[in-house]
């Protein structure tokens, strides 16, 4: 028998699961980059058409579409409540508004704010969820124990670095104000670039063959 914690019990859904981690975690690694790029190249140079900026907003949409069947994958681990099936519910309602967001601003149809703010509400949400779903899932031992802390890390780090940048804006302007939002953009930057590789480091874990056994099956 494998020490405990090391792997995950595979339930009904996880081989289509994990294969949706990993492309949620592909789709948000190119979207980081392709955002990045953006500022780096399109921005300062006003070169039209651009290119990886709606490349970055499609990323964003699709990248909210692909996390949905591993939050529903991995909800099935936990304890079934009324409070948890509503905070499901707000999670994908919130996913679906994010991508739809982002599909809409690439079409034009919707401007940059509201679409920025829907992607923005996904991602938080995404944050509340690992840092839940991950504490819970990592004290009951249903995943590995390092892809629960890492998830409850990614998760944390995204919502702290929202909330500096946010107090940032109640401070004066000054260069104390600018520290704020550089600290809390270093920290939201990790929760922002991890999540995309906790989700592919998911994928694995859901798309492993082995399934553990009970003591004394």
């Amino acid at each position: 028998m494998n020490p405990p914690n090391t792997s995950l019990r595979t339930i009904p859904g996880d081989g289509w699961a994990g294969a949706f981690a990993y492309a949620a975690g592909l789709v948000g690694i190119i979207t980081f980059i392709a955002l990045g790029l953006m500022y780096a190249i399109e921005l300062p140079s006003q070169t039209s058409p651009r290119f990886f900026g709606p490349l970055s907003d499609l990323g964003s949409g699709l990248y909210c579409l692909l996390v949905i069947p591993v939050v529903v994958q991995l909800h099935r681990r936990l304890p079934v409540s009324a409070a948890s099936r509503f905070a499901l519910v707000v999670v994908v309602v919130l996913l679906v508004a994010g991508a739809a967001g982002s599909f809409l601003l690439v079409a034009r149809v919707l401007h940059f704010v509201p679409a920025t703010a829907a992607a923005m509400a996904a991602l938080a949400a995404v944050a509340v969820w690992l840092v839940a779903a991950c504490l819970k899932l990592g004290q009951r031992g249903d995943v590995p124990r390092r892809l629960a802390r890492s998830g409850v890390l990614m998760g944390a780090a995204f919502l702290i670095g929202v909330s500096v940048v946010g107090l940032g804006f109640l401070l004066p302007a000054g260069w104390m104000q600018w520290a704020v939002f550089g600290l809390g953009g270093v920290i939201g930057l990790v929760g922002w670039i991890g999540t995309p590789i906790w989700f592919l480091a998911a994928g694995r874990a859901l798309r492993a063959e082995e399934v553990l056994v009970p003591a004394g099956a």
